[in-house]
């Protein structure tokens, strides 16, 4: 693999990561979810965003460091939002099981964090391939 390649799939998945929160952001208004349920959808999926920008920032550190400290700092801001997608897609879940208007709410985030998840293996998968 050339030392390009992992940098590239590292930052085409940061991209896949965005690509989803912004879909969750530009369909929730079409889901039936009470306000507060719809707020923590939005406040997760925009923290998450907001971290992105430091994901970023650090990528290229990391492209030029080559540090397995910052390696670190990517996955442990990473993980820490992925793991809030996984506590409310399974709540998002528990609240369909027992009421079907929260269906769509829960196909919309559910489907989009596994691809945030799958996003982030691909990330996790690469940054030992670039910090050595």
């Amino acid at each position: 693999m050339l030392a390009g390649e992992p940098m590239s799939a590292i930052r085409r998945a940061v991209g896949e990561i965005a690509d989803n929160l912004a879909y969750i952001h530009q369909h929730l208004p079409e889901v039936e979810v009470e306000d507060n349920l719809r707020d923590q959808i939005q406040s997760t999926c925009q923290a998450f965003d907001n971290d992105l920008y430091d994901v970023r920032s650090e990528i290229g550190n990391l492209s030029e460091s080559r540090d397995a400290s910052t390696a670190g700092l990517i996955n442990k801001i990473l993980h820490s939002h992925t793991e809030a997608m996984h506590a409310l897609v399974t709540r998002l879940y528990e609240l369909a099981d027992r009421d079907v208007k929260y269906a769509g709410a829960s196909v919309l985030v559910g489907e989009s964090a596994a691809n945030i998840l799958l996003a982030y293996i691909e990330i996790r998968n690469n940054l030992p391939r670039i910090s050595g």
